[in-house]
């Protein structure tokens, strides 16, 4: 679940994602902001998929500096769930754009992507695979920049040979 909020201490708008697996949790508002167990049984998976998502939060962090993807400035436990704050990104979606049929020159998107490739090339190069590069996970701010958002389905290189298959049909590679 994502949320826009305003971060008092410093008056900025961000956007606050929250892990919310609604098939192995739930949460009854009107009792509690925090999270109970669907079945106990699956508290390992659980375990599995926060500790992912928190691990999503520390690696964009660690690219916070760079220019082409969304800045990540916190991540915290509370509710009994994990929270990231992140810059919130001001635009529409790459997708919208590109519905929108307004053209653009190559020279003008090759400027555009430019930053998001240089950042990828990073993450790559740190052994992070974002696995979900869509027009709909590219927000197009009102000053023309592309930001990459989204790195929920994104992988670490690790020594297993066998991973998790996350894809967009139409926008996955190949080999998966």
């Amino acid at each position: 679940i994502t949320y826009k909020a305003v971060h008092i201490d410093i008056n900025k708008i961000v956007a606050i994602k929250e892990f919310y697996f609604d098939k192995y949790m739930f949460r009854d508002v009107r009792t509690s902001n925090n999270f109970e167990l669907v079945d106990a049984v699956n508290s390992a998976i659980l375990e599995h998929y926060l500790e992912n998502f928190l691990e999503e939060a520390k690696v964009l962090a660690a690219f916070s500096s760079m220019d082409g993807i969304v800045h990540v400035t916190d991540f915290f436990y509370e509710n009994k769930t994990a929270y990231m704050v992140m810059d919130y990104i001001e635009g529409r979606s790459l997708e919208t754009e590109l519905k929108s049929g307004e053209r653009i020159s190559w020279d003008e998107l090759v400027k555009k992507f430019l930053p998001l490739i240089e950042a990828l090339s990073k993450i790559h190069l740190a052994g992070v695979i974002h696995r979900d590069i869509k027009p709909e996970n590219i927000i197009v701010t009102p000053s023309g920049a592309f930001i990459l958002i989204d790195f929920g389905s994104a992988l670490q290189n690790t020594e297993s040979k066998t991973h998790s298959i996350y894809l967009t049909h139409g926008y996955a590679p190949k080999e998966q």
